[in-house]
């Protein structure tokens, strides 16, 4: 048998720090040394309009403001992020949901002040992946926005929404949320995640959050993956 998915984060972070102070870190896209996302590369991600959607169905998620599509230079990066443990790419990423962020203010889809609720994992997952990429996006992003981890918690472990068809998604993450007052009574709460494909997540968080306030919520995550409603 394989080792558990945590000393196998714990390794591969370990073996990267290793690897760092002998090899420099390299831009995910164009190779300038010493950073993981060069400026340059960053503002090619901005220059992408966000993709803002409207939930089609009664919720009390008012829709989705998507930064880019799950695929290119942007999959790659929240692979590395998630999955490699590149901790250090939370803060250029951060900055993508602001810019994403701010174009939904200026386009009057979502109000301040903003609230970013990070989609938590079960205590157990976080533990095997050795921390949650949707709080630290939510901790690096600007100061315009409080990030408020604490109103949602996850309460039971689900399995991975990957590999689930539509039905079975929201199936397996039913529940799967509990909402610690006080809740923001104004301004617009926003549901940070980094991939969205079925919205099936951030529909049962922010129905979890409505039972306590009647405030605006909207999701905001990196990339979609093709968004179904």
């Amino acid at each position: 048998m394989g080792l558990p998915l945590r000393k196998r984060n714990i390794i591969t972070t370990w073996t990267r720090i290793s690897q760092d102070a002998v090899f420099p870190c390299f831009c995910f896209a164009c190779q300038k040394p010493e950073t993981y996302l060069c400026e340059q590369c960053t503002a090619l991600i901005h220059a992408t309009e966000p993709l803002i959607t409207l939930n089609k169905h009664p919720s009390p998620l008012i829709g989705v403001i998507a930064c880019a599509r799950y695929a290119g230079l942007m999959k790659e990066l929240i692979h590395a992020f998630k999955y490699n443990g590149v901790q250090e790419l939370a803060l250029p990423l951060a900055h993508i949901i602001d810019t994403a962020l701010a174009t939904a203010v200026s386009l009057h889809s979502i109000t301040y002040p903003l609230f970013a609720v990070p989609i938590p994992l079960h205590a157990r997952r976080e533990r095997e992946r050795g921390f949650n990429q949707n709080t630290l996006l939510a901790h690096h992003l600007s100061l315009m926005i409080t990030h408020t981890p604490s109103i949602l918690k996850r309460t039971s472990y689900t399995h991975s929404q990957t590999r689930l068809k539509k039905h079975e998604r929201l199936l397996n993450i039913k529940g799967a949320f509990c909402a610690y007052p006080p809740i923001p009574q104004s301004g617009t709460i926003v549901l940070i995640d980094d991939v969205i494909t079925t919205s099936a997540t951030l529909q049962e968080a922010a129905q979890c959050l409505g039972a306590y306030t009647k405030t605006p919520m909207w999701g905001c995550v990196l990339a979609h993956d093709d968004i179904r409603a």
